[in-house]
């Protein structure tokens, strides 16, 4: 066989060759060594949240035993704040007074959100144990409707009243705690007086 022939006969059994190992080699289509594959992972089930029961009463925590012993000796009561066009009001000792009428009654507009804080003292002038929860009354509800869902039920025990602004008129808040009569802290009188505009 002629030299050129036969380098031409190699030359094309090389390339045969290459490209058979550049596609895997061996002219199987099957790998040669053998693939585990790892069966999948069966997913935990995530047990089903149970609903909660929404407590009966007041579901503050009202366990006074962490306070320091009472009885009560003073229990001071104050608006302390006033929901407005979306906005909140604070009043003292937090924020300025609100504002006052020549007689002296706090101003408040129909539609506003009212709300009224208390807290009770002991002897030694610390916040104290206490038997039952506050008692609030307001003079004329015709005036100031009570939230009572608002203010008895989701309140911390109690200690706050909260209610709407429904017409205009006058009306009184007061409060009293263990057979304590309240007094404001708005030079201790015995009830806060505002007038609905």
């Amino acid at each position: 066989m002629h030299s050129r022939t036969r380098l031409a006969v190699l030359f094309s059994s090389l390339s045969a060759l290459i490209l058979l190992a550049a596609c895997g080699g061996g002219g199987s289509s099957s790998p040669t060594s053998p693939v585990t594959t790892t069966p999948p992972v069966a997913a935990t089930p995530t047990p089903s949240a149970t609903a909660t029961p929404t407590p009966s009463g007041t579901p503050w925590d009202c366990n006074r035993s962490a306070l320091p012993a009472g009885p009560v000796v003073t229990f001071r009561f104050k608006l302390k704040a006033i929901r407005r066009d979306g906005n909140f009001i604070e009043g003292p000792p937090e924020g300025p007074d609100f504002q006052r009428d020549s007689q002296g009654r706090i101003i408040v507009r129909v539609g506003d959100f009212l709300t009224f804080d208390s807290t009770q003292k002991n002897g030694s002038n610390n916040i104290c144990q206490w038997n039952a929860d506050p008692r609030w009354s307001v003079s004329n509800t015709n005036v100031f409707s009570e939230r009572t869902e608002a203010s008895r039920q989701t309140t911390a025990c109690g200690f706050l009243l909260r209610g709407d602004v429904v017409r205009t008129g006058e009306f009184e808040v007061d409060a009293s705690l263990d057979g304590i009569e309240g007094e404001t802290i708005y030079e201790r009188a015995d009830t806060v007086t505002l007038i609905a505009r």
